[in-house]
C-alpha cells in the first residue's frame, strides 16, 4: 500500500518538474554602422501591426537587443540612433515560440532620411532551436494526406509527416 502512495505522489509531482510551454515569440538583433561597428544605446521599437501596440528597448554595449514575450503576429521593427538614418523593417512575421533575428545596418545621415525594408528574407537561425512550421488544427485537418487510416482523425497523427520530427 505504501508503494502505491509513493507512486501516486511521484506522478502528481511530475507536472511541476516540467518546464512550461510558451506561446510567445521573440525578436532579436544587432545594430551596426556602415563599417560593421556596433551601435550601443540605439532605440529599437517593435510594433504589433494587428494590435497597434509597441515595445521600445535600447541596444546594449555590444549593440544587441532582444524583445521577449511577443504574441504571434506581424510586426514592424524601427531602429533610430543619433547621427544615423532610421531603419525600418515592415511586415515581419512572428509565430509562437519563434525567434526572429532582424539585424539593422544604419547608414550615416540626417535624421530626416530613413531606410525601409519591405520584406524580410528567411534566415538560418544558428543561435537557437526554433519551430520552423506552425499549423493550427483546421490546417492539419485539411491537409491532403492519408493519416486518417483505421478511423483515426487525430491531428497528432500528422506529426509523423512533418520534417525534423
Amino acid at each position: 500500500m505504501k508503494s502505491w502512495l509513493k507512486i501516486s505522489l511521484l506522478v502528481a509531482a511530475i507536472p511541476w518538474l516540467l518546464p512550461a510551454q510558451s506561446t510567445f515569440g521573440s525578436i532579436v538583433g544587432t545594430v551596426t554602422d556602415p563599417s560593421g561597428a556596433v551601435i550601443p544605446a540605439a532605440k529599437v521599437t517593435v510594433t504589433n501591426l494587428g494590435e497597434n501596440t509597441s515595445v521600445t528597448v535600447e541596444t546594449n554595449a555590444q549593440g544587441n537587443y532582444e524583445v521577449l514575450n511577443l504574441k504571434a503576429g506581424t510586426y514592424r521593427v524601427a531602429v533610430e540612433a543619433a547621427g544615423f538614418k532610421s531603419f525600418q523593417a515592415a511586415q515581419v512575421p512572428l509565430a509562437a515560440r519563434q525567434v526572429v533575428r532582424i539585424n539593422a545596418a544604419l547608414e550615416v545621415g540626417a535624421v530626416t532620411e530613413s531606410v525601409q525594408v519591405q520584406a524580410v528574407a528567411a534566415l538560418i537561425t544558428t543561435d537557437t532551436q526554433t519551430i520552423t512550421s506552425s499549423l493550427d488544427t483546421r490546417a492539419v485537418l485539411e491537409l491532403p494526406v492519408n493519416y486518417r487510416g483505421a478511423g483515426s482523425t487525430s491531428p497528432h497523427r500528422v506529426l509523423a509527416f512533418l520534417p525534423g520530427v
